[in-house]
Protein backbone atom coordinates (compact mmCIF):
# COMPACT_ATOMS: atom_id res chain seq x y z
CA UNK A 1 0.00 0.00 0.00
CA UNK A 2 1.53 3.66 -0.81
CA UNK A 3 2.47 5.75 1.86
CA UNK A 4 0.86 9.21 2.07
CA UNK A 5 4.05 11.84 0.69
CA UNK A 6 6.00 13.66 3.10
CA UNK A 7 5.53 16.88 3.61
CA UNK A 8 9.32 17.69 4.66
CA UNK A 9 8.74 17.70 8.02
CA UNK A 10 8.88 14.15 8.37
CA UNK A 11 5.43 14.22 8.97
CA UNK A 12 3.33 12.43 6.08
CA UNK A 13 0.26 14.94 4.46
CA UNK A 14 -2.81 13.34 3.75
CA UNK A 15 -3.48 14.19 0.37
CA UNK A 16 -7.15 13.48 -0.11
CA UNK A 17 -7.54 16.73 2.50
CA UNK A 18 -5.73 19.23 -0.28
CA UNK A 19 -7.80 21.45 -1.95
CA UNK A 20 -7.23 23.86 -4.98
CA UNK A 21 -8.76 27.30 -4.24
CA UNK A 22 -12.04 27.87 -6.97
CA UNK A 23 -10.68 29.79 -9.42
CA UNK A 24 -7.21 27.29 -9.67
CA UNK A 25 -10.03 24.33 -9.75
CA UNK A 26 -12.19 25.88 -12.69
CA UNK A 27 -8.47 26.23 -14.79
CA UNK A 28 -7.68 23.35 -13.95
CA UNK A 29 -10.81 21.29 -15.30
CA UNK A 30 -10.68 23.41 -18.50
CA UNK A 31 -6.90 22.34 -18.74
CA UNK A 32 -8.19 18.95 -18.47
CA UNK A 33 -11.21 19.68 -21.40
CA UNK A 34 -8.63 21.11 -23.78
CA UNK A 35 -6.17 18.43 -23.14
CA UNK A 36 -8.89 15.59 -23.70
CA UNK A 37 -9.85 17.61 -26.71
CA UNK A 38 -6.30 17.35 -27.87
CA UNK A 39 -6.62 13.16 -27.92
CA UNK A 40 -9.34 13.37 -29.70
CA UNK A 41 -8.39 16.04 -32.61
CA UNK A 42 -4.73 13.70 -32.72
CA UNK A 43 -7.29 10.05 -32.87
CA UNK A 44 -8.44 11.41 -36.10
CA UNK A 45 -5.99 12.83 -37.42
CA UNK A 46 -3.62 9.64 -37.29
CA UNK A 47 -7.05 8.09 -38.75
CA UNK A 48 -7.09 9.97 -41.33
CA UNK A 49 -3.16 9.94 -42.36
CA UNK A 50 -3.80 5.83 -42.40
CA UNK A 51 -6.55 6.24 -45.04
CA UNK A 52 -4.43 8.78 -47.12
CA UNK A 53 -1.65 6.27 -46.70
CA UNK A 54 -3.83 3.52 -48.14
CA UNK A 55 -5.51 5.74 -50.40
CA UNK A 56 -1.86 6.53 -51.73
CA UNK A 57 -0.97 3.30 -52.01
CA UNK A 58 -4.38 2.46 -54.28
CA UNK A 59 -3.62 4.87 -56.57
CA UNK A 60 -0.08 4.29 -57.24
CA UNK A 61 -0.98 0.90 -57.85
CA UNK A 62 -3.79 1.46 -60.09
CA UNK A 63 -1.35 4.18 -62.22
CA UNK A 64 1.33 1.72 -62.30
CA UNK A 65 -0.59 -0.63 -63.85
CA UNK A 66 -2.33 1.54 -66.37
CA UNK A 67 0.79 3.63 -67.34
CA UNK A 68 3.47 1.17 -67.56
CA UNK A 69 1.30 -1.43 -68.95
CA UNK A 70 2.06 -0.88 -72.45
CA UNK A 71 5.36 0.12 -72.20
CA UNK A 72 6.43 -3.12 -70.01
CA UNK A 73 9.16 -5.51 -71.57
CA UNK A 74 8.28 -8.07 -69.13
CA UNK A 75 4.47 -7.60 -67.83
CA UNK A 76 4.68 -9.86 -64.87
CA UNK A 77 6.91 -7.20 -63.13
CA UNK A 78 4.04 -4.21 -64.07
CA UNK A 79 1.37 -6.76 -62.33
CA UNK A 80 3.85 -8.09 -59.29
CA UNK A 81 4.18 -4.39 -58.34
CA UNK A 82 0.10 -3.46 -58.52
CA UNK A 83 -1.09 -6.01 -56.98
CA UNK A 84 1.83 -5.67 -54.39
CA UNK A 85 0.41 -1.82 -53.92
CA UNK A 86 -2.99 -3.11 -54.12
CA UNK A 87 -2.34 -5.29 -51.58
CA UNK A 88 -0.42 -3.38 -49.09
CA UNK A 89 -3.24 -0.72 -49.44
CA UNK A 90 -6.24 -2.86 -48.46
CA UNK A 91 -3.67 -4.14 -45.30
CA UNK A 92 -3.59 -0.29 -44.74
CA UNK A 93 -7.23 0.08 -44.20
CA UNK A 94 -7.61 -2.55 -41.89
CA UNK A 95 -5.11 -1.55 -40.01
CA UNK A 96 -6.66 1.90 -39.99
CA UNK A 97 -9.78 1.07 -38.62
CA UNK A 98 -7.66 -1.66 -35.73
CA UNK A 99 -5.62 1.14 -34.60
CA UNK A 100 -9.06 3.46 -34.38
CA UNK A 101 -10.74 0.63 -32.64
CA UNK A 102 -8.03 0.81 -30.42
CA UNK A 103 -7.49 4.51 -29.72
CA UNK A 104 -11.28 4.65 -29.38
CA UNK A 105 -10.86 1.99 -26.04
CA UNK A 106 -8.62 4.44 -25.09
CA UNK A 107 -10.87 7.56 -25.09
CA UNK A 108 -14.08 5.49 -23.80
CA UNK A 109 -12.24 4.72 -20.45
CA UNK A 110 -11.85 8.33 -19.95
CA UNK A 111 -15.91 8.96 -21.11
CA UNK A 112 -14.25 11.22 -24.54
CA UNK A 113 -16.72 10.85 -27.24
CA UNK A 114 -15.52 11.17 -30.67
CA UNK A 115 -16.50 10.22 -34.68
CA UNK A 116 -19.08 7.81 -34.47
CA UNK A 117 -17.99 4.05 -35.17
CA UNK A 118 -20.26 2.93 -37.59
CA UNK A 119 -18.85 6.02 -39.52
CA UNK A 120 -15.26 4.81 -39.53
CA UNK A 121 -16.15 1.74 -39.85
CA UNK A 122 -18.17 2.56 -43.35
CA UNK A 123 -15.47 4.57 -44.59
CA UNK A 124 -12.86 1.96 -43.81
CA UNK A 125 -14.75 -0.77 -45.24
CA UNK A 126 -15.53 1.27 -48.24
CA UNK A 127 -12.09 1.83 -49.13
CA UNK A 128 -11.44 -1.90 -48.67
CA UNK A 129 -13.67 -3.03 -50.95
CA UNK A 130 -12.26 -0.06 -53.74
CA UNK A 131 -9.18 -1.81 -53.11
CA UNK A 132 -10.17 -5.02 -53.20
CA UNK A 133 -12.44 -4.31 -56.41
CA UNK A 134 -9.07 -1.69 -58.17
CA UNK A 135 -6.91 -5.36 -57.56
CA UNK A 136 -9.84 -7.29 -59.62
CA UNK A 137 -9.38 -4.85 -62.22
CA UNK A 138 -6.07 -4.45 -62.41
CA UNK A 139 -5.36 -8.32 -62.62
CA UNK A 140 -7.96 -8.75 -65.01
Amino acid sequence: MAQPPDNGTGEQQDVEHVRLPEEMSAKVDELLLLSMERNIMASENAYAAWLRAGGTLLVAGLAVRRLAWPQADPPLIVLITTALLLVTGAGVFVISLWVEAKGRQRLRHLGIRSLPLWVVVTISLLLLTAAILGLFIALR
